[in-house]
């Protein structure tokens, strides 16, 4: 009897315990989320991609169609990707036009939460970095819409060139503060120097606009939850 007393008054004492010290926790992370600085940069990207399961002549495929043929992974799991818009409207209607085999995946990013000091510094060179980024995919998105429907080579160097002299300057000014963003434009900035430097093919732009969409959805996913 006497051990079962002290046994049950154990077990009251310990749940007691364990109850403030949950409670304190939950207060302590209540204190510390009060003090974050909150950046609503939530944005979605709907990237179309193939079914197929043999995943690298996927992306041959892919390519000689006029895809991207992005190896993108999400999960553990590895997609072609044969094109990523900006809005699902967009990506529904080309993904309707396909008879099978292909399909809309949404990846999206949550608010950006900058807790330590050092990260509430980057809050502003941040924030205007991602965007400005999302502009430059809008630009780039409105581009390969343009040689879709006819564009002439003309027009569209002529634009790529000021988007890649975009990149080039963030790439510069981003370089001490923020060099992952920084990294991200120098390789922009260099594939679209490529690309300019002979026929511009909407493929080749689908592929970079890939690149800087899991670079949007990298960097920003530094700072979530």
């Amino acid at each position: 009897m006497s051990t079962g007393f002290f046994w049950k008054k154990f077990v009251r004492v310990f749940s007691c315990v364990l109850s403030f010290a949950i409670v304190i926790a939950i207060m302590l992370y209540a204190g510390v989320l009060s003090s974050v600085r909150v950046v609503d940069a939530r944005r979605k990207f709907y990237f179309l991609v193939s079914e197929d399961t043999h995943v690298q002549a996927g992306a041959y495929d892919a390519v000689l169609n006029g895809g991207a043929g992005y190896l993108l992974d999400v999960d553990g799991r590895e997609y072609v990707v044969l094109a990523v818009y900006l809005t699902e409207t967009e990506g529904e209607i080309v993904a309707n036009s396909f008879e099978k085999d292909v399909r809309l995946l949404t990846v999206g990013t949550g608010k950006l939460y900058f807790k330590t000091r050092e990260q509430k510094k980057l809050c502003g060179v941040v924030e205007s970095a991602l965007s400005r980024s999302y502009s430059c995919m809008e630009i780039l998105n409105g581009e390969i819409a343009r040689l879709d429907k006819g564009g002439t080579q003309e027009s569209s160097k002529r634009i790529l060139e000021t988007l890649r002299g975009q990149f080039s300057y963030m790439g510069e000014e981003n370089k001490e503060m923020y060099p992952k963003f920084s990294a991200v434009c120098q390789n922009a900035e260099k594939r679209l120097a490529t690309i300019c430097s002979d026929i511009v093919y909407a493929k080749d732009l689908r592929y970079l606009q890939c690149e800087l969409c899991v670079s949007y959805l990298e960097l920003a996913g530094e700072f979530s939850l």
